[in-house]
């Protein structure tokens, strides 16, 4: 710490705490107190009135006191006028702000109130090393919107997105399957706006749709498409979507064509002893819990991404992700992340890639995935 002034006969402060405090008060102290430390020197300039520096227990004589007590006075002054300050800011905020769902969410109804549109900026902690927004939080974005959407339709009162019908029966959406197409990655510091909307999607579920772009050119980024399909909070098996409930539902459907062509994944898993079948062994950890204390549905896509071979991730983007969820997860849970090239995909011509993936604990298959692969050249 600098000092703020010096005295001649410092060394002899050394043999008294009384002394060391005062000094270091009139360091730290604002300039009044610099004033002070004037005064001091002035002071041990013409005589000593310290006492002996001989013993080790100095006598205070005279002007000291004096200072003593314009340091303290000096610093309650400052405190006075820090709270002082304060009680300023805090009462400006309280009077000024006034903040609604809508001010955090950015977010508003359009097209008669059957889409959902927001816009956020790309933050750096959103950001991968190529300083484009990774696939997890693209994801955690999209879930984010559906939410908002879901809370402006007044769907979220009795649970997230249940109509009256359908707590009155136990049952809840859960996310059957998730596809993403990035045409282009946002980057950071990027405002994108995006749009959302739900639709029929045969006679057991609905379909949600997401497009996002580049708020300043309006060129689309990214396509998004989910099934959703109802399941019974008590036997965790799947429901029927019955009359009662899509007579709740259908006045927030928009009447619309996927936006993402559907994706038939493939229908078999895969086998841990396959040759060429790459693997990695994960741990679920808090962290990738949700509000329903099982695994986030965007955890998934990193746990998909630590399995895949580095050398994909290194020369190649991805580009498209299909995502089945097949069984629920909780945490400490060991994870096997398996991988391998689908053959007939282009993997020998360096073009683009296509791989096969399959997440799985205690030989329990929890999700089956494809990911599409862009060289990072084209």
């Amino acid at each position: 710490m600098p000092l703020l002034f010096s005295l001649p006969n410092a060394p002899f402060l050394s043999s008294n705490l009384f002394l060391q405090k005062y000094y270091m008060m009139a360091v730290i102290s604002s300039s009044y107190c610099c004033n002070f430390g004037k005064k001091i020197n002035s002071i041990l300039k013409k005589e000593q009135r310290f006492g002996d520096t001989s013993r080790g227990n100095l006598q205070l004589k005279g002007h000291p006191k004096s200072c003593l007590e314009g340091l303290k006075t000096s610093n309650i002054i400052a405190k006075s006028t820090i709270a002082s300050e304060v009680r300023k800011i805090d009462s400006y905020e309280s009077r000024n702000l006034d903040i609604t769902h809508g001010n955090l969410t950015m977010g508003e109804l359009v097209n008669d109130g059957l889409v959902y549109q927001r816009h956020f900026l790309v933050k750096s902690y959103e950001s991968g090393p190529d300083k484009n927004m990774t696939m997890f939080f693209i994801i955690n974005q999209l879930q984010e919107s559906k939410l908002n959407h879901l809370k402006s339709c007044g769907l979220v009162k009795t649970g997230l997105g249940t109509t009256p019908e359908m707590t009155k029966r136990g049952l809840f959406w859960v996310v059957h399957k998730l596809q993403v197409v990035v045409d282009q990655y946002p980057s950071w510091n990027d405002v994108v706006q995006l749009r959302t909307w739900s639709c029929v999607h045969g006679k057991n579920s609905y379909r949600r749709d997401w497009i996002v772009r580049n708020y300043k050119t309006g060129q689309v980024l990214i396509r998004a498409t989910c099934f959703y399909v109802l399941m019974n909070r008590n036997t965790r098996k799947l429901s029927k979507f019955c009359d009662e409930m899509k007579v709740e539902m259908n006045p927030h459907f928009l009447d619309s064509d996927p936006i993402v062509e559907e994706d038939n994944i493939i229908s078999t898993k895969l086998d841990i002893d396959v040759k060429d079948c790459n693997c990695t062994s994960l741990l679920t950890r808090l962290s990738d819990l949700d509000m329903n204390y099982h695994v986030n549905n965007a955890s998934y896509i990193n746990f998909i991404l630590e399995g895949t071979p580095r050398w994909v991730s290194e020369n190649h983007r991805l580009s498209a992700v299909t995502i089945k969820y097949l069984k629920e997860c909780g945490v400490d849970k060991q994870l096997q992340s398996l991988s391998m090239p689908i053959e007939n995909e282009g993997v020998l011509d360096g073009s683009h890639l296509k791989l096969h993936h399959s997440v799985l604990t205690d030989r329990i298959e929890l999700v089956r995935a494809t990911t599409r692969w862009t060289p990072k050249s084209i």
